[in-house]
């Protein structure tokens, strides 16, 4: 792991728009996180023009932040408000989620699957602390084992396109689902009607 670790760390401090990114919180001395789909990627050593991060800060800091990148923003809602910020000139796009840093761990507990559960601490990475690395809920372990695994029981309840997605991470990226996973996964098929 911590070979994977010191490759993710020197591929993220050699991308131009997360230097961008880690100086411009950094100027306002806002910590930020990588979270989501962009990690999980990272450790499969794939390339990923969509960024997901979670800050500890006011929505108007999101305008700032699309002016400092040149990028246009857009404020969405889903259950909570998140913003995206497009990057044209470079193809990429961050979504930003606000959450207290307190929080956390209940921020990660609401992603779908384990795998995209983890974290890093791009403030602690610049600063070359060992901590910066999040995974409260095994999704490495998952990764390595090539798993699907919900965080969660009720993720469903709450999105149930996340059914449709286990089975696109299935055969995606070529994972098993985990027996307790597809379990639940049957019984809350008839949340799809909902959609």
């Amino acid at each position: 792991m911590e070979k994977k670790l010191k490759e993710i760390k020197e591929r993220i401090k050699e991308d131009k728009l997360l230097k961008s990114l880690n100086l411009f919180f950094s100027l306002n001395n806002i910590t930020v996180y990588l979270v989501g789909g962009f990690v999980r990627d990272l450790l499969l050593g794939k390339e990923s023009n969509d960024i997901d991060i979670v800050i500890d800060a006011p929505t108007s800091i999101v305008k700032a932040l699309a002016h400092f990148l040149n990028g246009s923003v857009f404020y969405l809602r889903k259950r909570e408000i998140y913003a995206r910020v497009m990057i044209l000139s470079e193809g990429r796009r961050i979504d930003v989620s606000f959450a207290n840093e307190d929080n956390l761990k209940e921020e990660l507990e609401r992603r779908d699957f384990t795998i995209n559960s983890m974290a890093i601490n791009l403030t602690k990475l610049f600063k070359d602390e060992d901590d910066f690395f999040i995974d409260l809920f095994g999704g490495l372990d998952d990764l390595k084992k090539k798993i699907i695994r919900q965080v969660k029981d009720d993720i469903y309840e709450k999105d149930p396109i996340r059914i449709l997605r286990a089975f696109r991470f299935k055969h995606s990226l070529g994972f098993k689902i985990e027996d307790e996973t597809l379990k639940t996964l049957l019984v809350d098929k008839n949340l799809l009607e909902k959609v």
